[in-house]
């Protein structure tokens, strides 16, 4: 989980550059007349976000594009503003859609750190809360897999996850990715997280729902699976090179504090360090 910076994109320059894309006169106009007050929510939105509390947001019953949100604007409106508007290759608003999708150093999905961007995820997501469907702040770069896994829930108190653009530094300061390996000759590595004994009940909560939301103890699974088989074909014995596993660990970490490596090489250096 990677904390991004807050893009140098204008929330208000997105939403007029979207709709002014729509080709409808009469809900262009909708949208125009609305707009102190979707904005209004939209700054309630990052407050809300700043205090970790999206949970107070109100949200959209699944499906029912016809639900109005706001005045005469109702979901399938704000639904249309995004993948018409904004997402479509000719529209106003698809340069900030670009700009997004193109905003990640290597292009490395910051939710994972498996595989690359190809997709912008909505935090809080378009069917439950279509107010926020061209927000930049609800706006996340990510992999596909990530975006899909996180699915479409009412965000609560119980399931809030990591917002990439509100989390605090400290988040990023100590290890709480780990692993452990089971057997020897071919090691299984099991990941999870274990958050500092110091931190909130309700920052760890986070954590927990991001791992879990995103499936990443068996997408990291596979993935460890993969280096091991690699780290087999060049030697078969890994016994010897406990101390290697350890410089490679205490590198990754220094990239990264919870990167996947980290905590398999960790791992790795833990079980053969009986050997040395």
């Amino acid at each position: 989980m990677n904390i991004l910076p807050k893009l140098n994109i204008d929330s208000v320059d997105v939403f007029d550059a979207c709709v002014s894309s729509i080709k409808d006169p009469g809900l262009r106009a909708k949208f125009v007349d609305s707009k102190n007050d979707i904005l209004a929510e939209f700054r309630s939105y990052v407050g809300h976000a700043a205090l970790e509390n999206l949970s107070c947001l109100k949200s959209c019953e699944h499906g029912k594009d016809w639900q109005t949100i706001i005045k005469s604007l109702t979901k399938g409106h704000f639904k249309q503003l995004y993948t018409q508007c904004m997402v479509g290759p000719e529209s106003n608003g698809r340069v900030y859609y670009d700009k997004i999708l193109n905003s990640i150093p290597l292009s490395m999905c910051p939710l994972c750190d498996l595989t690359h961007v190809d997709s912008v995820d909505h935090f809080a997501s378009k069917s439950r809360y279509p107010l926020f469907s061209v927000l930049v702040d609800n706006l996340v770069p990510a992999c596909m897999k990530c975006n899909k896994s996180k699915g479409a829930s009412v965000i609560s108190k119980k399931n809030e996850s990591l917002h990439p653009y509100f989390e605090h530094s400290i988040l990023t300061s100590e290890p709480w990715l780990y692993a452990q390996l089971k057997g020897t000759a071919l090691p299984v590595a099991k990941f999870f997280v274990d958050p500092p004994a110091h931190w909130s009940p309700q920052l760890k909560k986070r954590i927990s729902n991001y791992f879990q939301d995103l499936e990443l103890e068996s997408r990291y699974a596979k993935r460890a699976a993969s280096e091991i088989a690699d780290l087999l074909s060049y030697s078969g014995d890994l016994s010897s090179r406990a101390k290697e596993f350890a410089t490679i660990a205490t590198v990754e970490r220094a990239k990264k504090k919870n990167l996947w490596k980290a905590a398999l090489y960790e791992a790795l250096a833990s079980q053969y360090s009986s050997t040395l």
